[in-house]
């Protein structure tokens, strides 16, 4: 069994269907897919938080792959209210980028975990990546691609990280970056955390985090944001689930399977 972590409210259950559509299609191995959610609508009307029903279904397009692959949903509302309701106006992320942080207190998770964003795709077997030992390190990751340039040389992208849950849990790393982010104002908030606080980490090759441009040997590509440079500076945040942009100005095509599939699928979510 592969454990595949995602979070987010149905504002993202667009990129957790293309998700499981890829994983679907070149993983044959069963796929245990825990996707954190919250109810946040006091706080903010869009925070709405994926329900049974739409964990389901995206259990379904898993199981067409290998039956024994199950999504479990993990609602942690009342847990993030205790502890970091309001963080988020320390930065420019909404909570959810938060909750992987929260790992660590639920008793779901198991020892062994990939986490993803919901703006990946997976272009081969999760397994490539799943397979590596972390088992004397807290967490394994790729270099942020910006980051690694500007921050710091081994500054990783926290958007993939394969976590050894069980050391994580010992060294109380996530503990110690929520209170970081309660209490410290940072650009890029659990990502800073995570890179200051991790004792031992296992850098990985671009292949397993490909921020930039998709190659031959890539296994996850993560639609992040870009920046441009010529002929003038500028931003492109194009996700997977805009199909048109992925096509047309990005120029990916080799995703064109998936997208289709997922442009079929997505209106039997209801979450519009």
């Amino acid at each position: 069994m592969i454990n595949i972590m995602c979070a987010g409210n149905v504002k993202v259950l667009d990129g957790m269907i293309i998700i499981c559509i890829s994983l679907s299609k070149y993983c044959k191995e069963a796929i245990n897919l825990f996707v954190l959610t919250m109810d946040l609508r006091v706080q903010n009307k869009d925070f709405i938080p994926i329900d049974k029903n739409q964990a389901t279904k995206l259990e379904n397009i898993l199981k067409k792959s290998n039956n024994d692959s199950k999504v479990t949903l993990i609602d942690f509302t009342d847990e993030y209210k205790k502890d970091l309701e309001g963080v988020n106006k320390l930065n420019r992320y909404t909570p959810y980028a938060l909750l992987r942080l929260y790992a660590d207190m639920m008793d779901e998770i198991p020892d062994k975990v990939l986490y993803v964003d919901t703006d990946v795709v997976f272009a081969q077997d999760v397994n490539k990546l799943y397979s590596i030992d972390v088992s004397d390190v807290e967490l394994a990751g790729v270099k942020d691609y910006y980051g690694h340039i500007f921050i710091g040389r081994e500054y990783m992208n926290s958007g993939v990280l394969l976590l050894n849950m069980k050391k994580i849990r010992e060294t109380k790393m996530f503990q110690k970056a929520r209170q970081m982010v309660l209490t410290k104002k940072m650009l890029f908030a659990d990502q800073d955390a995570i890179n200051k606080l991790v004792t031992k980490k296992k850098l990985l090759p671009y292949c397993f985090n490909e921020q930039h441009k998709e190659k031959d040997d890539t296994v996850i590509r993560h639609f992040s944001k870009t920046l441009k440079f010529f002929p003038y500076f500028s931003t492109l945040n194009i996700k997977p689930w805009m199909v048109e942009e992925v096509r047309n100005v990005l120029h990916i095509n080799c995703f064109d399977d998936i997208l289709n599939e997922y442009q079929k699928v997505k209106g039997e979510f209801l979450y519009e």
